[in-house]
């Protein structure tokens, strides 16, 4: 059986992170190797890890302690990836849940498909015990990656040298980090296996989480966001023509979508320099006035405004 790394930064995670374990080594597949990165914590989560460790016998399971001072879920991700030695690894939240038949899945997925990502759905968890199923489409484009973010964190399962070809995660990126790793992975045209049928995993919603719950808190990582998206399209000579052109129009409207988030949100000077950067980019006029109208309608408690995205690309 071919060895899995599994990384998983944490930052002030101690109420979390014995769950999140327990889930892990609950996994039907071996052997496992589990890189745990201290991303700067205050708390005692490391103490919390350890501990769990001392009190469970987990068999074929290897523990790799690991400290990143640099604050970052995407630094601290790459300072995993740097020591995995696993020929496939997979990234986890501290405060997420996995399903337990999860690897045992994708392995043989991988393997059967000779694949360098496979990638499936997550359940997201409210704090109010409500679940629903992350924004998901049959098939996996780049537009539709752009515009739902359909590759989180819990959905990518990698192999570990086609991943470290790519780069890794952008440090850069603090906030939609996934997102915009989701966006280059696309662009890289991997072999690669999408099941939007199955659903894995628990993705915890609360207040403190890495997704978090607002977007004006973090406007100024999801602008850095953004621009190396921007970046990233400009520079793909091989993106021509018609996909192109629904490339720049899901993320014109993306970014309408989010100036309107950010008026609600009470932040319109945000708001107003966001969409002018959606009007900016969008390809053409018509994309333009469909960007006016998903920003008016998002901000004006409009709801499913990427239903209306998805049309208009």
């Amino acid at each position: 059986m071919s060895l899995v790394s599994v990384v998983i930064p944490y930052r002030n995670r101690a109420a979390f992170l014995a769950k999140t374990l327990q889930s892990v080594v609950d996994s039907d597949y071996r052997p496992l190797e589990l890189l745990l990165v201290n991303n700067h914590s205050t708390d005692n989560s490391e103490e919390v890890a350890r501990a769990f460790f001392k009190s469970h016998s987990v068999e074929n399971v290897t523990i790799h302690y690991l400290n990143e001072e640099k604050p970052g879920a995407a630094v601290a991700r790459n300072r995993g990836l740097q020591e995995v030695s696993g020929e496939m690894v997979y990234f986890f939240d501290s405060d997420d849940e996995l399903s337990p038949d999860f690897f045992s899945w994708a392995v043989a997925t991988l393997r059967e498909h000779d694949a360098d990502v496979v990638a499936t759905a997550t359940r997201m968890v409210w704090p109010d015990g409500c679940e629903t199923l992350r924004k998901y489409l049959k098939r996996l484009t780049l537009s539709g990656q752009i515009l739902t973010g359909q590759l989180a964190t819990q959905s990518m399962f990698f192999r570990t040298e086609w991943l470290r070809q790519q780069g890794g995660w952008n440090a850069s990126v603090r906030f939609w980090d996934d997102w915009e790793l989701g966006v280059r992975v696309l662009l890289s045209r991997p072999k690669m296996v999408w099941d939007a049928c199955r659903v894995y995993h628990h993705v915890l919603q609360h207040d403190d989480s890495l997704t978090g719950t607002s977007l004006s808190a973090s406007f100024a990582s999801l602008t850095v966001a953004f621009e190396s998206v921007e970046t990233q399209l400009r520079s793909d000579v091989t993106l021509a023509g018609r996909a192109k052109r629904r490339a720049w129009r899901a993320l014109a409207y993306r970014e309408a979508i989010v100036a309107g988030t950010l008026f609600t949100e009470g932040h319109a000077d945000d708001a107003r320099r966001t969409l002018n950067r959606a009007l900016g980019i969008a390809p053409d006029r018509s994309s333009r006035m469909v960007s006016w109208i998903l920003y008016h309608y998002t901000r004006h408690g409009g709801r499913g405004a990427w239903r209306i995205a998805l049309w208009g690309c």
